[in-house]
């Protein structure tokens, strides 16, 4: 997936997607392929920052 597909992409995709992300940069960085690994943390974070974005806002912090 291109970063730039991030913002259309349907959130149910976006979660499923980054679901099998992170798992799968583990064991590439613990194989050794830093930089290979360090790419799919980065997708990561962004699919996290954009769903994070798309959350409603009456369900965010209440505590704050």
């Amino acid at each position: 997936m291109q970063t730039n597909d991030i913002p259309t992409t349907n959130s149910r995709e976006l979660r499923q997607l980054a679901d099998g992300l992170k798992p799968d940069a583990k064991a590439l960085w613990e194989a050794g392929n830093k930089t290979e690994a360090l790419r799919l943390f980065r997708l990561f974070r962004q699919i996290a920052t954009e769903l994070h974005r798309r959350r409603n806002p009456a369900n965010r912090h209440h505590f704050n």
